[in-house]
């Protein structure tokens, strides 16, 4: 809209009337964009005031660099590489949460304490294996009377897996094992379609291959390849498939034999196979069958002569979190 005014009146737009966003910033304005790192410029006071950020975040108010603790800042490259980049190493100090979950803390059980307490977001993220995540919801089931969920299970193997890959390349004459995970062993013992599974790797160069099978509880299939035996370990006792595990394991060896090997099974020792089903005299809880697996994994991927019983399994349970803990990518928010 023009301006119908005499040249001088206050509502024409003059040329002397020069908005305020055209003028060049005075010299004090300048020092501060360009001697001030972005991190200093939004926490200054006169950003603070001009945001009208809330009372607890500001500057002034007491408490604030104890707040500022617990973000973990990072030093950041940008193309200006001469930003004042010391206040992040100032505030770049772990926070006690970071401390727990890193096993830092003063007591080994305070990170457990961390992962079981209610209060907290169940869905929140605390641990990446691989490619599986694990939430504090799925971490809790390794209290005392609760189910193992799968993801959780596949996890520990995962671990225990690393485990014995860290303890062959320190000793080559230690027994190499390889785990399966649930969704394959179920494959090969479950499925109708077997003839199209087979392992990428050729399993029979382990020592030890180690199926777990649900079959209402958990169960699980120890394969000595130097012996050529296989034994069944049924904690509960109650579902005599025994026959029918077996079945499945001569049909796969012969695939694996024949696809990587190039030979028949019949003309190797893996004709003899001795298969043996363990029945445990001590009664379990199937609760429990999950934690009993993970225990017997753990002894044979190790070489470890440690107990395994009704009585020590709650115990284990916690240890399976510090186990989780050192294997696993820690996520913290």
């Amino acid at each position: 809209m023009y301006c119908t005014s005499r040249i001088g009146s206050p509502k024409c737009y003059s040329p002397r009337a020069t908005s305020p966003r055209l003028r060049s910033p005075s010299p004090r304005a300048r020092l501060f964009n360009w001697r001030m790192s972005p991190y200093q410029r939004i926490t200054s006071p006169k950003s603070i005031g001009n945001i009208a950020l809330p009372s607890f975040l500001r500057l002034s108010c007491p408490g604030t660099d104890e707040l500022l603790k617990n973000f973990s800042l990072t030093r950041v490259r940008t193309n200006n590489s001469t930003a004042d980049t010391s206040i992040f190493n100032k505030c770049n100090q772990q926070s006690p949460i970071s401390e727990i979950i890193a096993g830092k803390g003063s007591n080994s059980s305070e990170f457990v304490n961390y992962v079981f307490d209610s209060k907290l977001y169940p869905e929140q993220v605390l641990l990446r294996v691989g490619k599986i995540e694990l939430t504090r919801k799925d971490l809790t089931c390794l209290r005392p009377g609760k189910l193992l969920p799968i993801n959780l299970i596949d996890a520990c193997l995962s671990c225990i897996k690393k485990r014995n890959k860290k303890m062959f390349q320190k000793s080559e004459t230690h027994q190499r094992v390889i785990i399966m995970k649930t969704s394959f062993s179920q494959k090969v013992f479950q499925s109708k379609e077997k003839n199209a599974i087979r392992s990428k790797k050729n399993l029979l160069n382990f020592e030890y291959l180690l199926f777990p099978l649900f079959i209402g509880y958990w169960t699980i299939l120890v394969i000595n390849n130097r012996e050529k035996t296989a034994k069944y370990y049924d904690p509960i006792g109650i579902e005599k498939n025994e026959k029918q595990v077996f079945k499945g394991l001569f049909d796969f060896l012969k695939q694996e034999i024949s696809f990587h090997q190039g030979k028949s099974i019949e003309s190797t020792r893996w004709k003899h196979l001795e298969c043996q089903r363990v029945n445990e005299i001590d009664a379990y809880d199937h609760i429990d069958s999950a934690v009993y697996v993970l225990r017997l994994a753990f002894k044979i991927s190790t070489g470890k002569d440690i107990e395994i019983s009704p009585d020590v399994l709650n115990e284990y349970r916690t240890k399976l979190i510090a186990l989780l803990f050192k294997y696993g990518t820690k996520i913290v928010y």
